[in-house]
């Protein structure tokens, strides 16, 4: 472990300058990359929503760094419980998805997240964790158009009680997978 990158991390804030420099700085060290990823998925680490908002920022720019990760990714999913870790991580998921192309998931993988969005977009999770969800599950669904059966009736059962990000997300949603 790099003692003086874990200092960074531990001492970072929300703010986005703490979180680009920590960005930048994994970019410009792809070396940290490993560190970064095993200290996001350490859920008993207590900062380990930090390192997931910087993995969301490092995957944005470079999704080939998740390439060779992606089994490990996947595998620990459904071990995030911190609201501020699970949106950055459904972030991860959809960018992943999006990259299919530099991001070829396997099938295993691929169900592992399918569930993953499921779970979140049916539990008591924030709107954004649900709205990534929303979006890579409808990306998922040119490609496995079973998930449309199951994901119209939860979208459309929550859209009155739901928020009015959860909606509009929902909207968007929505209107894609009818053109299918």
């Amino acid at each position: 472990m790099n003692p003086s990158f874990f200092e960074k991390l531990d001492r970072s804030t929300a703010h986005r300058q703490s979180r680009d420099d920590l960005k930048e700085l994994v970019l410009q060290n792809p070396d940290l990359f490993e560190e970064l990823l095993q200290l996001a998925l350490k859920t008993s680490y207590k900062n380990h929503f930090k390192a997931c908002w910087v993995l969301e920022l490092v995957v944005e720019v470079n999704v080939t760094f998740m390439k060779d990760y992606q089994d490990l990714f996947c595998e620990n999913l459904q071990n995030f419980t911190n609201e501020s870790a699970l949106r950055s991580v459904a972030k991860i998921g959809r960018f992943m998805v999006e990259n299919s192309k530099t991001i070829l998931l396997s099938i295993p993988n691929e169900q592992k997240l399918i569930d993953a969005c499921f779970d979140w977009l049916i539990s008591d999770k924030k709107v954004a964790t649900k709205a990534y969800a929303m979006q890579t599950l409808g990306i998922l669904s040119k490609k496995q158009p079973w998930i449309i059966e199951v994901l119209k009736p939860i979208i459309e059962k929550d859209y009155a009680t739901k928020s009015p990000a959860f909606r509009a997300c929902a909207r968007m949603i929505l209107k894609e997978i009818q053109k299918k």
